[in-house]
């Protein structure tokens, strides 16, 4: 059933240049990923978190970066990020988290 539906993955990110590579790359390494987007919603980062999500969007048209001016807290960046969604099922995931490779198979069972 989850091959059918589009997954959109929301990160929240707050200065998480040091992070947000990796939690990019584990959302694109899951296993069973199907048809999926990540957005990116860069809540006034000022160390530079807003240009490497560009520079990954570059080279993957699965990730989008929604850049606010200044930060706005999570919650605004949260209903931001649920907005621009198209997918039927949305994933929260915080800017330092590292999905294990079997995650969508371990909420997909419960």
């Amino acid at each position: 059933m989850l091959e059918k539906l589009l997954v959109s993955f929301v990160i929240i990110a707050y200065n998480e240049a040091v992070n947000i590579s990796r939690t990019v790359a584990a959302i694109t390494e899951l296993e069973d990923l199907r048809e999926h987007e990540i957005i990116v919603i860069d809540d006034g980062s000022s160390d530079g978190t807003a240009k490497i999500v560009t520079d990954i969007a570059k080279h993957d048209p699965c990730v989008q970066l929604i850049e606010l001016a200044e930060n706005r807290g999570r919650g605004y960046a949260r209903s931001r990020g649920i907005a621009a969604a198209r997918g039927t099922l949305i994933a929260m995931v915080d800017a330092d988290i590292i999905l294990p490779s079997n995650w969508l198979d371990r909420k997909s069972t419960r």
